[in-house]
């Protein structure tokens, strides 16, 4: 089953309560899931509404008896963080979801997200300090109060989703719909400008 969970059942969103995923249906937060796995079949950005606050997540579609959505809060660390994991995995092939639950001094709980492949846990492709960075965050001053600016971090990684991982798991999503065709096509069939 693609949540491993206590036979968890029903529902097909994910939320996340003091660093543990449920399925949405599950209101009463009975059966944890302790990871998800299958393969990543679509990603979708989506503006939503909390506390009277517009709110941009990324949503994503990992499909294996059916279709689990993760929704993340655009430039969050936990959108970053799997966003760079997946850059280390093969998105063609299954993944596993791991939520990893940290508390804090505040008494609050952080929850990331680890990926991991064939048994292997995908490390981080963006650094701080390495080959593989992402545009760093910038002081810009509004009027006389000082603010972070996160304008080209936050574009870099849409982009990383729209253009490297989207082609890829499109083809996901045709492999796993009962009608698609399984047959290999020939050479000359093959696009030439695969991502990968």
């Amino acid at each position: 089953m693609g949540a491993n969970a206590q036979q968890a059942t029903g529902g097909e969103f994910l939320s996340t309560f003091e660093g543990k995923m449920y399925l949405h249906s599950d209101k009463e937060r009975s059966n944890p899931i302790g990871s998800l796995t299958g393969k990543v079949t679509d990603f979708y950005f989506q503006e939503e509404e909390f506390n009277g606050a517009k709110v941009e997540k990324m949503y994503l579609v990992i499909t294996d008896d059916k279709n689990y959505k993760l929704g993340l809060k655009v430039g969050s660390k936990q959108y970053a963080g799997l966003i760079s994991f997946f850059k280390n995995a093969n998105l063609t092939q299954e993944i596993e979801i791991v939520p990893k639950a940290t508390p804090l001094e505040t008494g609050k709980i952080m929850i990331d997200y680890l990926v991991k492949q064939n048994g292997s846990w995908m490390k981080s492709f963006y650094s701080k300090n390495g080959p593989n960075t992402l545009p760093q965050w910038e002081k810009v001053k509004v009027g006389k109060q000082e603010i972070t600016d996160k304008s080209a971090y936050e574009d870099a990684l849409r982009e990383v989703v729209e253009k490297e991982f989207l082609p890829v798991v499109k083809g996901n999503a045709v492999a796993n719909t009962p009608s698609a065709k399984s047959e290999t096509p020939a050479p000359q069939d093959v696009p030439d400008d695969l991502p990968f």
